[in-house]
Parts: C-alpha cells; structure tokens; sequence
C-alpha cells in the first residue's frame, strides 16, 4: 500500500535514455485536468500503486533488474502532469512531443474503468483482447498513436482489476 505523504512529483529532463512508464488513459475516468497541470493525491497514490506492481521482467532490456534502467525509482508521463494547461505555446510544444514519448517509452499502461473494473483471473488472452477492443479507451482517437507505438515493441500494457497484461 503506498502512503499518500510519500508521494513526490517532479520534472525530470528528458534524454535519449530515458526509462520511463507513459499512461494512456481516458480522461473522464479520473485522470484528467482541463484546469491545471496537477492531479489528486490519492490519484498520484493509485497510479503509484499500479506502476510498481508492474512486471519489468517480463521486457527483455530489464530481465532480472526488476525495474527499467536497472534503477529503484520509476519516472512517469501523464498527459495531465507533462502537458501545461495554461500556457498554450508549451501545451502545444508537448503535444507535438506526444508522438515521441510513447515511442520511446519503456511501458505505456493503459488505464480504463472498465478493464480496470474486470477480474482478469484465469480467463484467456483471446478475452482480455475482446474487452480491450470493446473498451473505452478503444473509442478515442489517441489509441492509434498511444497503443500502436509501443506495441510494435511489445510494450502496451492494459491494466484488469489485479494485474497489467502486455497484449
């Protein structure tokens, strides 16, 4: 359980090596901020919570670290955090930028209330794959750049109730 006191966010610069995890979220689940660069503190909580419970052994440049970059911190992108509302030139900076931040990310979570919602268990990759296909998420228009990006590296990950899959 992560403690809500021990949360900190900060801006790190970007570099051609950097290891980071990019969310792909829809925005009206609770992810979302058309007012400020910020979110809640139990949401920074949550999100904490469900990037370190992800499995980085399963990518091969991490086999046996644990963690991208073999380090003990994981960086995070968020549109909500790294996209500045109020200044339009540096909004529209970033989302010209968006192309290649998930790209290069090391994972891209996908978080939707309604995978997020859904008790994964036992059931089949052929299941997990309809109900991302039939989720929200699949109904936006960023999905094409969001999800093809890092799939074609294997790592598009899709958060279910206890567990991210990469599909």
């Amino acid at each position: 359980e992560t403690n809500i006191d021990e949360i900190t966010v900060e801006v790190v610069a970007s570099k051609d090596d950097s290891c980071y995890v990019a969310l792909s979220h829809v925005w009206a689940d609770g992810l979302g901020n058309a007012k400020a660069t910020a979110l809640p503190r139990c949401q920074l909580s949550r999100v904490k919570a469900l990037v370190e419970n992800l499995d980085f052994d399963y990518l091969p440049e991490t086999a046996g670290s644990g963690r991208p970059g073999n380090t003990s911190e994981i960086l995070l992108w968020c549109d909500t955090l790294c996209c500045p509302v109020q200044d339009r030139s540096a909004k529209n900076m970033a989302l010209l930028q968006m192309y290649r931040t998930y790209e290069r990310a090391s994972v891209v979570l996908v978080l939707d209330r309604g995978l997020i919602s859904h008790h994964q268990g036992r059931a089949s990759v052929i299941q997990a794959c309809i109900r991302v296909a039939t989720s929200r998420w699949m109904t936006r228009l960023w999905p094409l750049q969001e999800g093809a990006l890092p799939a074609k590296k294997n790592r598009l990950w899709f958060q279910f109730t206890k567990t991210a899959l990469p599909l």
